[in-house]
């Protein structure tokens, strides 16, 4: 897929996309509510967040899926574990930090 807009075509080779149940974020966003005191992470605003997500945004990685860029990471598990998982699945695509 390539982008051409006001800057140099760009070639995206791969696309992140973090599984994680609905009620895991549900339950991580209102834990972060509890914490920080954010109005904005009301039970309903999260699930109106999710719901947006869900109906206009994921249905993009069909897009991505058809061109065989997509990789779709656990997102569940220790900031650690994830981030490793995912550059796991970009050192499998031969992209690695410099």
């Amino acid at each position: 897929i390539v982008y051409t807009g006001m800057v140099p075509p760009l070639v995206l080779t791969a696309v992140i996309a973090l599984d994680v149940p609905r009620e895991v974020s549900l339950s991580r966003l209102s834990e972060r509510d509890r914490i920080e005191g954010r109005a904005d992470d009301t039970d309903e605003v999260i699930s109106n967040r999710l719901a947006i997500y869900e109906r206009e945004t994921a249905p993009i990685l069909d897009v991505y899926s058809g061109h065989g860029i997509v990789d779709q990471i656990d997102g569940v598990g220790s900031l650690d574990a994830v981030t490793n998982r995912i550059i796991a699945a970009l050192a499998a695509r031969g992209i690695v930090a410099s």
